[in-house]
């Protein structure tokens, strides 16, 4: 969607939330480790982005050149250069609700790049990433990684991968959903602090 458009650098950081309270939730959490002044919601706020992705609530400035956004929306809806998705190392999209839902959106295509890494012998490990096609989402790539053993520790780690992947890769955003809330059991501000911990430790070229 974007491959045309890549940049130099990774400047546009999303974490998309599906309900309102979780959404708050991770907006104090990420406030009470920011790095700067918050903005105000888009309602209020003048955007200077050509065009406005999901229902932003925030933006903060993580460094000069990276910011992260809390956005209450679908992440099966973002217009960005990869979107992040966790699924177990049966690499069956099924099994998972954020799977079920990406693979509504993007097609039989999703889940057969990942078939095809399959039958290459090549196999999602704890923490890493592997890179798809996106299908009919509206991306470039799909970065699938696994986080059974989930601890804010190892969400460090899985962003930290995704970031520096897309960095290396000269996307300029990248959208994550709120991963180890759902199934993982990690707590809201846990899975806060573990993505801002990250991004904190991140400076993009």
């Amino acid at each position: 969607y974007l491959s045309t458009n890549k940049c130099k650098s990774l400047s546009l950081v999303y974490l998309i939330i599906f309900k309102e309270e979780m959404c708050l939730q991770f907006q104090q959490e990420v406030e009470k480790r920011k790095h700067g002044t918050p903005t105000l919601p888009t309602s209020t706020a003048k955007s200077t982005k050509k065009k406005k992705i999901g229902n932003q609530h925030s933006k903060f400035d993580i460094s000069e050149n990276l910011s992260v956004n809390i956005v209450l929306g679908d992440i099966t809806e973002e217009s960005v250069d990869v979107i992040v998705n966790t699924i177990d190392k049966s690499m069956n999209l099924s099994a998972g609700a954020l799977g079920k839902a990406l693979l509504k959106r993007a097609g039989k295509e999703l889940q057969k790049s990942l078939d095809e890494h399959r039958k290459r012998g090549r196999k999602i490990e704890e923490c890493k990433v592997l890179a798809t096609q996106p299908g009919k989402l509206k991306c470039v790539n799909v970065f699938h990684t696994t986080l059974e053993k989930c601890r804010k520790s190892s969400l460090t780690v899985v962003v930290t991968e995704c970031v520096e992947k897309a960095i290396g890769w000269k996307y300029n955003s990248i959208s994550f959903p709120a991963i180890g809330t759902g199934m993982q059991g990690l707590s809201t501000n846990d899975s806060a602090a573990g993505f801002i911990d990250a991004l904190q430790q991140i400076r993009a070229p």
